[in-house]
């Protein structure tokens, strides 16, 4: 009702009212006794009808709904699992002219808009939400540290714990940084950066690869946690240390078998022409049967030989003729080198060779992938079987096994299978593997069957044979002494987790273990014993098989997940328990997690896209590996109302980085399409 009176400057009345549409002087004592105290005023601002004024969208100001939010939200999320940021701008006018008449018509979503939503609304708030499903749980972190395609040194750090909102075990990406210098004094002095509402007091397990910056004894960035929290547990990747192991034993095996396994695909590879000869070849010894794919050598190529080598192994015959015959073509326009020495490849020592390798190689893949799982058991039970066996313990038969044969069977532990083997008994096996006395001779060393088989069909000159056998031994001694090497170093005390498993914690008799043999040092701060042990001796005798419907679940996890629900009369009698052996249940088993999310970020940042930002990038990642890890796709993505909320003027404020990034995602869809199909070929 106040406005200024510029015409009674000069009568010293400055303002009017616009109700009363009186001249006033501009006074703060004299408005306010004419707002308060003016009859007329007070009758005139009852008279006046606040619903006549106009609405802002009645004159062409747009006013969001949370509806449309929601939707623009959904669409981000699209694009930021599926394309590239700039496909909206064409997405959103396709759906404003299909969608006329319905709620897509007022579709107004561009580029700006799309990435503002993915780095300043979408990716923060799920960050904010994962630290808050943390809470004051227990949990692992598992770090490494790669190169993208534009030679910039990222460090990731994946979280798991065990979220009490969805009870499950859960592996989520909590981001990555810049880093300059992979020293660990660098990389620790950047960790603090995750720690945002998170205690780091809570760290009780470190999964790195083998790098000694990361878990080395003495430097590295396990070394500072573990003076901040003695008792946290690292666990080294697996996957990477049996990749060293068969890399160095098959530095034994002669070059040539690399080269017969990597150029024999390498061949076909990328001719048409090639591959139809080859066919018809294979088709007229098979009665027109055709060739299984050839498998590539990838840049862990040791632990793609045993697919390789078995593939190679079924066609010998057809590969080896294919050769021969390329090889003895009059055509000397049709020969080349590769071709050539492929032919002399073919060759029985070479066989041998392989028959000998393709069992060994193949176990040692089955332990990785095992180890590459997203849920796996340290330990568990086989009921058909009544032994303890599990990833830890088949890294422990691996060795075992390959010891055995080569090694005499008095210096090897004759242990059962799935028994860990005890840190005298891994010193004991490392001295005989180094004691040529505790070796076998050539003659009695175990090559395999289809090594021995074949061995007695084919005339091979005795020195030859001999070469054979000593390489094939120098390779089962030092893929030996290398897998010792992988063993977990906490392996007694990550032993103590079989107990967790229903067969094992619902047995009852002496044979049961007792509370402190469990690995209390993985309870939470300030557990209470006497509680524990209370509800450990009372697990067995409560009737679990009714409870989970008639059978009781077979693996750690869904088991104490149950526990941790059961509910008697009202309260949770096994609250405590459950809640230690499913914080015993967030310790890493390898990095592969971490690499799995490098390999999302390779898939996400490519050559035409190599500008793209790390806000961006770690929003984008984000946003996917938590949709991977909750096991939906962006249709099913509900938003939430702290995302809807977040939706103001200020998210274009926050960073300038967004923008710029879009700019170089890339030259024109046509590369982007070209890269994609490049990458789905190999």
């Amino acid at each position: 009702w106040l406005a200024e009176n510029p015409a009674g400057r000069k009568d010293n009345k400055g303002a009017k009212c616009l109700v009363c549409e009186i001249p006033l002087r501009a006074h703060h004592t004299d408005l306010l006794k004419h707002a308060t105290q003016s009859k007329t005023h007070l009758a005139n601002m009852d008279k006046y009808n606040v619903q006549k004024q106009r609405r802002l969208d009645a004159v062409g100001v747009h006013v969001g709904s949370d509806e449309r939010r929601a939707m623009d939200l959904r669409l981000a999320v699209f694009i930021a699992c599926h394309s590239a940021i700039r496909s909206i701008d064409h997405l959103s006018e396709i759906l404003a002219v299909i969608g006329k008449g319905s709620k897509l018509e007022d579709v107004k979503l561009h580029r700006t808009k799309c990435s503002r939503l993915i780095t300043s609304v979408i990716s923060p708030a799920m960050l904010t939400e994962l630290v808050e499903d943390v809470g004051e749980q227990g949990y692992s972190l598992i770090i490494d540290e790669s190169t993208d395609i534009s030679v910039v040194k990222f460090m990731a750090v994946m979280i798991k714990y065990h979220s009490v909102t969805s009870n499950e075990i859960v592996t989520d990406f909590l981001g990555f940084i810049e880093v300059y210098r992979a020293t660990a004094e660098a990389l620790f002095y950047h960790l603090p950066n995750f720690w945002v509402g998170l205690d780091y007091k809570k760290v009780i397990g470190l999964g790195t690869d083998g790098a000694s910056n990361l878990c080395g004894k003495h430097n590295s960035v396990y070394s500072r946690f573990r003076d901040e929290i003695p008792d946290v547990v690292l666990v080294r990747c697996v996957c990477h240390s049996l990749h060293g192991a068969a890399s160095k034993a098959a530095a034994q095996l002669p070059a040539d078998l690399e080269f017969l396994v990597r150029e024999t695909r390498n061949w076909f590879a990328k001719s048409p022409l090639k591959r139809l000869q080859y066919k018809d070849l294979f088709a007229a010894i098979n009665d027109g049967a055709m060739p299984q794919a050839l498998v590539q050598l990838v840049r862990t190529r040791w632990l793609a030989w045993g697919k390789a080598v078995g593939v190679i192994l079924s066609q010998w015959l057809e590969l080896k003729t294919h050769f021969q015959v390329l090889s003895n073509q009059n055509d000397p326009n049709e020969k080349c080198f590769v071709g050539r020495r492929l032919s002399e490849c073919f060759s029985e020592p070479n066989y041998l060779f392989l028959l000998f390798v393709h069992p060994i190689a193949t176990e040692v893949n089955r332990i990785n992938l095992a180890f590459q799982a997203r849920e796996a058991e340290w330990l568990r039970y086989d009921p058909g079987e009544l032994q303890v066996t599990a990833l830890l313990a088949e890294l422990h038969d691996l060795v075992l096994w390959v010891a055995r044969k080569v090694c005499r069977p008095e210096a090897v532990p004759n242990n059962e299978q799935g028994a860990v083997l005890t840190d005298a008994q891994q010193e004991m096996l490392r001295v005989s593997l180094d004691d040529p006395q505790c070796i076998l001779p050539l003659a009695q060393v175990d090559y395999g069957p289809k090594f021995s088989i074949h061995l007695g069909k084919v005339a091979i000159d005795p020195p030859l044979l001999k070469e054979i056998q000593t390489r094939c031994r120098s390779y089962l001694i030092v893929l030996a002494k290398n897998i010792l090497q992988v063993l977990p170093e906490h392996g007694s005390r990550l032993a103590a987790l079989r107990h967790f498993h229903p067969e094992e914690c619902l047995r009852r008799g002496p044979q049961r273990a007792r509370v402190l043999q469990l690995p209390l040092y993985l309870a939470a701060p300030g557990a209470d014993v006497d509680i524990l042990q209370r509800q450990w001796d009372a697990l067995p005798h409560t009737n679990w098989e009714n409870y989970f419907g008639g059978k009781i679940p077979s693996t750690s996890i869904a088991f104490w997940k149950g526990v941790w629900t059961y509910t008697r009369l009202g309260q949770r009698p096994f609250e405590e328990l459950a809640r230690f052996a499913l914080r015993a249940q967030s310790l890493p088993f390898s990095n592969a997690v971490v690499e799995q999310a490098f390999s999302v970020m390779n898939a996400i940042k490519i050559k035409s896209r190599n500008r793209m930002g790390v806000e961006l990038l770690m929003a984008i990642m984000r946003i996917r590996l938590r949709l991977q890890g909750s096991k939906m796709c962006c249709h099913e993505f509900q938003p939430s109302k702290r995302m809807i909320t977040m939706i103001t003027s200020d998210m274009y404020s926050q960073s300038k980085e967004g923008v710029n990034v879009q700019e170089g995602e890339g030259v024109g869809d046509i590369d982007i399409v070209d890269v994609e199909v490049d990458l789905d070929f190999v």
